[in-house]
């Protein structure tokens, strides 16, 4: 037996051959359920996307109800990897199909659980404006989780939700005593995997999305209005500057001006490259070998991920974590922050809002 993550989950999966090291042959149904994605004549088809595949590739690849799941994903030119023992595979998304999902404006839909393990998806709120937040047990804005509360209590009535995502490797256990705290009436889901971070090109958190009732991205990632600022009053204030902007954009919509008109060259997400999609697969076959408590293999695959995606925090900081609850914000956290400012980059960029700026930049 073998397990097959991908971006659709994770999959046991009874192997058809011994898998070699870039050769896993498993069933058509197998494969198309990993894949999410259907083999037809046309290609490999998502819905109606589909994506052709060159007789070669055909003949190759697919034998009968066969599927050399390995040789035809990086036939298609998506990140494949494999565990030294070949009992654990990542399929994963590929520069070209992050760009088309992150270009097209819509919202990638997700499931995930909450605390007590019900799963919830992101669709399930059509219909409403959505606040989707990210935060982490590691990081200060796990004091966030109030704030956000007092929001969507303020805009109680309206249709309105704000989804929190934690962005915890060690999961529930790690993140429940800060949900519990808050106690939140607003959905609070669990992240184990940095799914979201993935879909929504987040590298840092706490991050953010603003998502229309139809599913449609308002704003895309940014900071949630923090700053890494000292200064508690600045930090205040621009924590209520940002929950006033959604506010109104609850209530004028597209009209607001905090909204991205379409074709806003601000309103687009970050371009997919090869190398991040190959850290995303890295990462994820790093956090699965650690939880299966072989760490030194884990150990050079998260390095790898942080090498090809040197802007995420998120994948620095929980490669940190997994090596020690405190980590994430130790010495070498620190170093790398202080690295990064004198290069004159912004740890916590303030969000492209009219009028933040003059209080970000106080002293």
């Amino acid at each position: 037996m073998v397990e097959v993550l991908s971006a659709r989950g994770s999959f046991d999966v009874e192997p058809l051959r011994e898998p070699a090291e870039s050769s896993l042959w498993i069933s058509r149904a197998a494969f198309e359920r990993a894949a999410g994605s259907e083999l037809k004549p046309e290609g490999l088809c998502a819905g109606d996307l589909c994506t052709p595949l060159r007789e070669e590739v055909r003949a190759r690849c697919i034998d009968g109800e066969a599927v050399d799941a390995a040789a035809l994903w990086s036939a298609l030119e998506r990140p494949v990897l494999a565990d030294r023992t070949r009992t654990l595979w990542v399929l994963g998304d590929g520069a070209r199909e992050r760009a088309q999902r992150l270009a097209s404006g819509e919202a990638p839909d997700f499931e995930l659980p909450d605390l007590e393990g019900r799963m919830h998806r992101l669709s399930d709120q059509r219909g409403k404006k959505v606040f989707l937040t990210t935060w982490a047990s590691w990081c200060g804005c796990r004091l966030d989780l109030p704030i956000w509360q007092k929001l969507h209590e303020s805009l109680a009535g309206q249709p309105f939700m704000v989804i929190a995502i934690a962005m915890d490797s060690r999961g529930a256990k790690s993140a429940r005593q800060w949900i519990e705290q808050a106690k939140p009436t607003y959905l609070n889901l669990i992240d184990r995997n940095h799914l979201v971070s993935d879909l929504y090109h987040m590298v840092n958190v706490p991050q953010a999305v603003w998502i229309d009732e139809n599913g449609r991205i308002a704003r895309p990632t940014e900071i949630s209005g923090a700053s890494s600022s000292a200064n508690q009053e600045k930090r205040r204030d621009m924590r209520a500057f940002y929950c006033d902007a959604i506010r109104d954009w609850v209530a004028k919509g597209a009209a607001s001006e905090f909204v991205f008109a379409d074709g806003d060259p601000r309103a687009e997400m970050p371009a997919a490259s090869e190398s991040i999609a190959l850290a995303h697969a890295c990462f994820r076959l790093a956090q699965r070998l650690s939880y299966r408590g072989d760490r030194e293999e884990a150990a050079v695959l998260f390095a790898r991920a942080v090498e090809l995606n040197p802007d995420s925090w998120n994948m620095f900081r929980q490669m940190k974590n997994l090596e020690h609850p405190e980590a994430s914000y130790g010495p070498e956290f620190q170093a790398r922050v202080a690295e990064f400012t004198a290069a004159g980059k912004r740890y916590y960029p303030a969000p492209d809002l009219p009028g933040i700026e003059a209080i970000y930049s106080r002293k």
